[in-house]
C-alpha cells in the first residue's frame, strides 16, 4: 500500500514562517496588539485640557446632583459642563475648581491613570516586537516566550492600576443623588478597559503555544505544548505521523 504525503512547497517561506493556525494567530495577535497602543494614545489623550478633546475623550460623564439638566465631563486634567445638548458653560482644570478636595482627589487620579497607562504603552510597544518575531521561525525560544508573558502581565497590571484608581479615586466621590442616573464611563476610559480583555487574550495565546520548533513549518505543526507532547509520544510508539504537505513522497508499508 502507498501513502501519498506532502511538504511544503515554498521552502522559503516555511523557513521563516509556521504556515499554521499558530501563524494565523500570532498576525492577528499583532494587529491587536497596535491597535491597543491606539486605544491607549485616545485614553491618554483625556489629559489635555482643550474643550474639545475633553469632551471626545472623557473618562466619566456625571450628572449634577442639583440640576440634571447639567452634564459634566471629566477628563484626566480638567472638566467641562455643559446643559444637555448645549455648548459648554463651564471649563475647569482640577487644580482650580471651587470643590477643592474633590478636585484634589481626582488631580491625583487622573495623574496616576496617565502615568499607568504611560507604563502600560511603553511596554506594549516591545511586546509588539516580541509576539512579531514569534511568527518567524528562526528566532522562537522560551527566551522570548517569557519576555512576551512578562510584558503582557506588566501591561495588564498598569492598565488595572489606572482603571481602578479612577473609579475609587474621582468617580466614586463624584456628588451624585439617587434621584439622578448618575455617571457612565467615556470613551478613554472604555478604550483602557478594553485592552484589558485583549491583553488577557495575548497572555492566553503566549503561555498556551510551544516555543519549541518542529518540522518544517507545515500546517501539522503543534499550536501548544500538549500537541508537541502528543505528537512526541505517537513517534516514540512507532504510530504513523502524516508528512507535511507539499512534495509527494512514497513509503512503502
Amino acid at each position: 500500500m502507498t501513502l501519498i504525503t506532502h511538504s511544503c512547497t515554498h521552502s522559503l517561506f516555511c523557513s521563516l514562517c509556521y504556515v499554521s493556525r499558530r501563524c494565523c494567530v500570532y498576525f492577528n495577535l499583532v494587529c491587536l496588539q497596535c491597535l491597543s497602543l491606539i486605544l491607549f494614545i485616545v485614553g491618554m489623550s483625556a489629559w489635555s485640557t482643550d474643550e474639545t478633546t475633553v469632551t471626545n475623550t472623557y473618562w466619566t460623564y456625571i450628572e449634577d446632583s442639583t440640576n440634571n439638566d447639567i452634564v459634566t465631563y471629566y477628563g484626566l486634567r480638567s472638566a467641562v459642563s455643559e446643559h444637555a445638548g448645549s455648548v459648554p458653560t463651564t471649563h475647569y482644570k482640577f487644580d482650580d475648581c471651587d470643590n477643592v478636595d474633590y478636585c484634589e482627589q481626582c488631580q491625583s487620579a487622573g495623574q496616576t491613570a496617565l502615568g499607568m497607562c504611560l507604563l502600560a504603552f511603553f511596554c506594549l510597544c516591545p511586546l509588539v516586537v516580541t509576539t512579531g518575531l514569534r511568527i518567524m521561525k528562526p528566532l522562537d525560544s522560551k527566551w522570548l516566550k517569557l519576555a512576551s508573558i512578562v510584558l503582557t502581565s506588566f501591561v495588564l497590571f498598569w492598565s488595572i492600576i489606572a482603571v481602578w484608581n479612577w473609579q475609587s479615586g474621582c468617580v466614586s466621590r463624584a456628588p451624585i443623588d439617587s434621584g439622578t442616573s448618575g455617571y457612565k464611563n467615556g470613551p478613554g476610559y472604555n478604550c483602557v478597559v478594553c485592552n484589558l480583555f485583549w491583553m488577557l487574550l495575548t497572555l492566553y495565546v503566549h503561555v498556551s503555544t510551544s516555543s519549541t520548533i518542529i518540522g518544517d513549518g507545515s500546517a501539522n505543526e503543534p499550536l501548544n505544548d500538549q500537541e508537541e507532547e502528543e505528537s512526541s509520544e505517537q513517534e516514540e510508539s512507532g504510530a504513523y505521523v502524516p508528512a507535511p504537505s507539499g512534495e509527494e513522497k512514497k513509503n512503502e508499508i
